[in-house]
This record gives structure tokens, C-alpha cells and sequence, in this order.
């Protein structure tokens, strides 16, 4: 297929309802549902000035791809990227069964759409090699695999030593604390939160913990974005069957 039909929508209300048609008939990670991408360009996208463009691709027999992107303008250069940027694990497309476009097409046709809006790069990252409804269309020789795949931990033998290195005394005392008090004869329990202010406490609870281990290991906090924090609220409140959950220890939440 050397021109592939595909439309961009700079409007998500425009494509709404073939949008949540498609969550319900196509696999897909949250990430990529409706509610969740219109809170991002309600906060961090509005922060960052991203424009929405939402792109459908349609293949021979009618079925369709549709793609959660946006356009920004950063040190020079205009990229289209996923929508939900920096919130979201992975990037994909909500896709209908038995789609057929091939890998090298759907690229093209992205380029083209991209150009159109005037954005020189497409920059798509955090693409899983699978994605809920099978192989992922974005796999192929149009799209190099990147060198780092994922991260993983090997616990060391000697774990004093390891804490030692990458831990300071501070971070180490208050790990050694939350051991005792998981392991000093008080019982946690699981707490799912019904009610706002509740859920507004153990979401910042987890916004806290996150950023004490952003700064125990170096890593940049993406937390001192304000736009960040107010994502994660604005989901909790508008992303269906968006849930936060904690342990509690004597009234203390300990994970979040």
C-alpha cells in the first residue's frame, strides 16, 4: 500500500466517539484511553504547549488504527510524539482486529501527517515489542530497535555493602525504620481509599515516596513539574477505574 489513508484530528472532541468505540473493541493499555490522554493535555500538555494530533490510519478492508499523538516546539525543533509523554509507560496505538497496514507505511503516512502540521521529527518512544492486542504494529524494520531495552536489579550478595554504596545514612536509617515497623509485630493492611480526600492523601503519599527515591538515587524528579502532580490528581478523578491503594501501619502509610 503505497498511499495509506490517515486523517488528523488537532481536536480529541472530533474523534471522541470513535475513539471510546475503539477502546471497547480493540486491546490496549490504559495509557492510551481518552480519559487519560485528555487529562495529560489538560495539565501537562497544556504546561508544555503540546497541540493535539490524533491520527487514524484505515487499511483495505475498512478496519482502523488510531494514534494518541501531539506536536511541540522544544530547543528549536518540532517533534510529534505520543500524547502522554512523560506520564505514560508505554506508547501504542488502539488498534482493530485484524488490521493490516505494514510497519513501513505506517510510518510514512505519521511523517507525512507530521510534516503537514509542521513537525521535522517523529519522535515515538517507550514502544513494547507486544501490546494487549497482540503484535505490535510499530514493530519492524521501519523501526530500529533502540539499544537499552529495559532495566533490571541483581541482587548482590553482600547487601550492606550494595546500600552502602548507592544509600546514604539518612536513606539507610529511615529503610532500616520502615523494615522495623513492617517487621516489629505491627500488622499492615491494605487500604483501597472510596472517598476524595482519602484518595487525595494516599496519592500524595505516593507522589512523596517517589520523589524521596528520585533523590536517594539521582534520577531526574519528574515531580518538580507542578503540571506532573496536577495530572496524577485530574486522573484520579476523571480516569475510570483509576485506583490508589497503600499499606498502613499503626495509622502510618508505609507504601503507597
Amino acid at each position: 500500500m503505497s498511499d495509506t489513508p490517515a486523517v488528523a484530528y488537532g481536536d480529541m472532541a472530533a474523534v471522541k466517539d470513535t475513539w471510546l468505540s475503539m477502546e471497547k473493541r480493540a486491546g490496549t493499555y490504559p495509557f492510551q484511553r481518552y480519559d487519560w490522554v485528555s487529562a495529560w493535555f489538560e495539565t501537562v500538555g497544556r504546561a508544555r504547549a503540546y497541540s493535539p494530533v490524533i491520527v487514524t490510519i484505515t487499511d483495505d478492508e475498512g478496519r482502523v488504527a488510531l494514534f494518541p499523538l501531539a506536536a511541540r516546539k522544544r530547543r528549536g525543533v518540532s517533534t510529534l510524539e505520543w500524547a502522554g509523554t512523560g506520564v505514560s509507560d508505554y506508547g501504542a496505538a488502539l488498534v482493530d482486529d485484524g488490521f493490516v497496514v505494514p510497519t513501513a507505511d505506517i510510518v510514512r503516512a505519521l511523517r507525512k501527517i507530521g510534516s503537514g502540521v509542521g513537525c521535522e521529527l517523529l519522535l515515538l518512544e517507550r514502544i513494547p515489542g507486544t501490546v494487549p492486542y497482540g503484535a505490535n504494529i510499530l514493530v519492524g524494520s521501519a523501526t530500529p530497535r533502540m539499544h537499552v531495552a529495559a532495566h533490571y536489579l541483581n541482587t548482590p550478595d553482600d547487601m550492606e555493602a550494595y546500600m552502602e554504596e548507592r544509600f546514604s545514612s539518612k536513606s539507610r536509617y529511615n529503610l532500616r525504620r520502615s523494615e522495623r515497623k513492617l517487621g516489629g509485630g505491627a500488622v499492615p493492611g491494605f487500604i483501597v481509599p472510596r472517598d476524595s480526600p482519602e484518595r487525595s492523601r494516599y496519592l500524595e503519599a505516593v507522589i512523596t515516596q517517589k520523589q524521596r527515591r528520585y533523590a536517594e538515587t539521582g534520577d531526574r524528579d519528574p515531580f518538580d513539574d507542578p503540571a506532573v502532580t496536577s495530572f496524577y490528581h485530574l486522573a484520579d478523578r476523571t480516569v475510570a477505574g483509576a485506583e490508589v491503594s497503600g499499606m498502613v501501619t499503626e495509622g502510618t502509610i508505609v507504601a503507597a
